[in-house]
């Protein structure tokens, strides 16, 4: 199968590889829809709020896995599936869904147009899951029973090692985490073919975020280069000035989320995150006249629109008069590439003027 359906045609073989009796296909039963609600709770509150589940093997618990797969999952397959396109990531070769859970990354990069992925995670129960899914879908999903505390990376070689809300359980709350967690990184970055990448995926949260972005930095730092979010070699300048930099994922909600996030009491309308490809051997050549936007629009005393923008030249404001109409500008929103041609230099950035040309980047 060369790639996965949308989230919606998901959910009946999510609900089917989950349920242990009847029920109807599209939807939970009310005690269903209370114990996946009550184990969202749970899990929100010990991965996100006092982070207690973190490091601990809650995916071995059958509600905990349940309540992943029926609201985390389809969060992590848009999360992944979304930096996939936005990093240009080729889809050629084998790919690696490392730390994958029941394979929301795996099957993200089958949507992706990989044929070949391998899962590992350390849950033979989430595991058994992803292999359960790919029977019901078509797709030949290879799995590794791996643990990053205490297994080597699999033996390669990779094109594509997806890390997806890995590292900020790698030695949580320790002061040395980052050192340790770049250490990883760079075994993980054996495992590769020539020109082989890293995906990283993280939460939005300010201490995740703040340590990915510290993560970031060490790996832009080391010879090889960023090719996304930012197009920006560097060291983060939003990191250099103590702010918080991630992306934010604007999706139509599936059903059930939406059903579990209202009984959990949870926005799930947008989703924010963390994430940076990474080519460990070398610099890709970047264009500067693409660029990221990192904020949301706001307006200036003057009546002008301006977001934050990153690109090669680093982090600097895009401005634009209140009547300007290019319909890229109009739905400009953070997250977005932009292509920036004959920009007016400003006092701390670029106008978009009569001159300028204004496109998808």
């Amino acid at each position: 199968m060369d790639s996965a359906p949308p989230l919606d045609l998901w959910l009946p073989h999510l609900l089917a590889a989950w349920r242990q009796g009847p029920g109807p296909e599209d939807g939970f039963t009310p005690p269903e829809a209370d114990a996946v609600a009550s184990g969202v709770k749970e899990l929100s509150r010990g991965l996100t709020g006092d982070r207690s589940l973190v490091g601990q093997r809650y995916l071995a618990r059958g509600d905990l896995l349940g309540a992943y797969l029926l609201y985390y999952w389809p969060v992590s397959f848009a999360q992944t599936l979304y930096a996939l396109r936005q990093g240009r990531v080729p889809s050629q070769g084998r790919a690696l869904d490392l730390g994958s859970g029941p394979g929301p990354g795996a099957f993200a990069l089958f949507a992706a147009g990989w044929t070949s992925v391998t899962a590992a995670d350390r849950s033979p129960e989430a595991l058994a899951l992803a292999k359960t899914l790919g029977a019901r879908t078509g797709h030949r999903l290879e799995t590794l029973t791996w643990d990053a505390e205490t297994s080597a990376p699999p033996a390669g070689p990779w094109n594509l090692v997806v890390i997806g809300h890995v590292l900020n359980e790698l030695a949580s709350g320790a002061p040395d985490r980052i050192e340790r967690r770049w250490t990883f990184l760079q075994e993980v970055a054996k495992t590769l073919a020539p020109g082989g990448l890293l995906l990283v995926l993280e939460p939005a949260s300010h201490g995740p975020n703040a340590d990915a972005l510290a993560l970031r930095d060490r790996a832009a730092g080391a010879g090889g280069g960023i090719s996304g979010p930012c197009f920006f070699h560097g060291p983060c300048p939003a990191r250099a000035a103590g702010a918080a930099c991630h992306d934010v994922l604007r999706w139509k909600v599936p059903h059930l989320v939406a059903q579990t996030a209202r009984r959990a009491q949870i926005d799930k309308r947008e989703v924010p995150f963390t994430w940076f490809v990474f080519h460990p051997e070398s610099q890709p050549v970047l264009d500067p006249s693409v660029i990221r936007v990192v904020s949301e629009p706001m307006l200036n005393k003057a009546g002008r629109r301006r977001v934050v923008a990153c690109g090669p030249q680093g982090r600097f404001s895009l401005s634009a008069p209140g009547a300007y109409r290019s319909p890229a500008w109009i739905h400009v929103h953070r997250g977005v590439a932009l292509r920036v041609t004959h920009p007016e230099l400003r006092e701390g950035g670029w106008g978009l003027g009569p001159s300028t040309k204004l496109s998808p980047g």
